[in-house]
């Protein structure tokens, strides 16, 4: 088959894994379930090491699993030639191309002559895959740059005792085999990397959560830290084990201090009060606490209630170990695109509650996160610049701004460079609604400090 010619790494690194993993040397886990695929193909098909090969499991739409075939698709020096094997070993080509033809019988040929070791490889690699179909390692694993440091981030699974729908992930969705997560340890804290977050799902629910702090911050010097609902942590005993393991600080979901409102939010009623329990038993117990809280139309109405709450609950009652800090982020896609469109609210209508809430939060002295990655642009505080941290120019220089873009509203504004953008799905959703440029830049404004960074400092 000389028309099977050699292709670039760069072509051949596609489709298996994302290249930030690759370049931190993180082994793969969903990425190798499908390079699995696509090497027991090219061994069956005996291809030469200048094929590019992509293999999908087909979907049965009936029964909405992965069927007994793979669509495939190979690479060649000058087209593509797409192929569907089917189980055990029959090869087929739509393509009418005569060309085509002749290349897919003697693949056919090769497959019928494969040895039944080679076949069975091929529908067991399929068989592995199969309840990760669509995952990719991220979902499970990444590492989060912000300079001038960096956070390895490993989620435990997708189990949780809420179910909020404000979150992007699936409850069913699988999780690795736990060795791995240890592997991914290794990894990066080989890499330089002391900051690991454990997050989830939520992370609490897994019997193996201290063992796994405790090798992070224990046998690797890692500073640890978890992302929760705080559910589990009003028992202090099991909050206790995990300071005893080793970990350092929490970043707590709260999206709203009203308990009908947050229950709405959680779809998980009455868990409002066992949040709040746990948040005061992780201060109780030492541990520094980050809270998040994700505004929409759902809590928009009780956005200036937050920072009076926070102030009255956990900083007041704990002088030695008030909250460290509030993060209001920006939403991204839900789980369900339709809860989402629904329930995202336009920045003028949350802009008042924002800006009322921080300012009480800033009085307290509680570090407050409403810009940079995960937050709103600095124009829905235009009313009252003095408390918002501007991010340092520097930083929009390294900052990954994939999902963010400016509107023409923002050509002329006068902190262009200082601002993160705005979130892709918010145009396609609201267009430049609530976007007002500066004018002038405001005088001596905050400079913007990560909160995540201060409270390991």
């Amino acid at each position: 088959m000389s028309q099977l010619t050699p292709v670039t790494d760069q072509h051949a690194s596609q489709g298996v894994g994302l290249q930030l993993e690759r370049n931190l040397s993180l082994t793969p886990f969903a990425g190798r379930l499908q390079q699995d695929i696509e090497t027991a193909v090219t061994a069956a098909l005996k291809l030469g090491s200048g094929v590019r090969v992509q293999a999908r499991p087909r979907l049965d739409k009936s029964s909405k699993d992965i069927g007994a075939a793979l669509a495939i698709t190979l690479h060649l020096s000058s087209r593509q030639l797409s192929l569907e094997i089917q189980e055990p070993r029959a090869l087929l080509c739509a393509s009418d191309s005569a060309e085509d033809q002749v290349l897919a019988s003697e693949l056919s040929t090769r497959l019928a002559r494969a040895g039944d070791a080679q076949i069975q490889a091929i529908w067991d690699a399929v068989k592995a895959q199969r309840p990760f179909r669509g995952m990719v390692d991220k979902m499970f694993r990444f590492i989060l740059h912000s300079p001038p440091y960096r956070m390895g981030i490993l989620r435990l699974g997708f189990r949780c005792n809420q179910d909020c729908h404000v979150c992007w992930q699936d409850r069913e969705w699988p999780e690795p085999p736990i060795e791995i997560y240890y592997t991914w340890i290794d990894e990066i804290a080989a890499s330089g990397i002391d900051e690991l977050c454990l997050s989830g799902g939520e992370p609490t629910l897994r019997k193996d959560l201290t063992d796994i702090i405790r090798y992070g911050a224990k046998e690797k010097g890692m500073r640890v830290h978890l992302q929760t609902n705080a559910i589990m942590l009003r028992r202090e005993k099991y909050t206790q084990s995990l300071l005893d393991a080793g970990l350092t600080a929490l970043l707590v979901s709260l999206h709203a201090t009203v308990p009908e409102v947050s229950d709405e939010i959680t779809r998980s009623p009455g868990t409002f009060k066992r949040t709040i329990e746990g948040i005061e038993m992780a201060l109780q117990c030492g541990l520094k606490v980050e809270l998040n809280c994700l505004p929409e139309m759902t809590n928009r109405d009780v956005l200036d209630q937050y920072g009076d709450f926070v102030v009255e609950r956990f900083v007041e009652p704990f002088p030695d170990n008030p909250i460290w800090s509030v993060m209001f982020t920006h939403p991204c896609r839900y789980y369900d695109d339709a809860d989402w469109k629904a329930k995202q609210a336009p920045y003028d209508l949350i802009a008042d509650g924002l800006i009322t809430s921080t300012k009480t939060l800033e009085a307290a002295g509680v570090t407050n996160s409403t810009l940079l990655r995960c937050g709103f642009p600095p124009c829905l505080f235009k009313k009252n610049p003095e408390i918002v941290g501007f991010s340092p120019k520097q930083e929009i220089e390294f900052r990954d701004l994939n999902d963010r873009m400016f509107v023409d509203a923002c050509a002329g504004c006068a902190v262009r460079d200082r601002c993160p953008g705005i979130r892709k799905e918010y145009v396609e959703a609201f267009g430049d609604r609530g976007i007002a440029p500066f004018e002038v830049a405001p005088e001596n404004p905050i400079e913007y400090r990560d909160t995540h960074l201060s409270m390991f400092m």
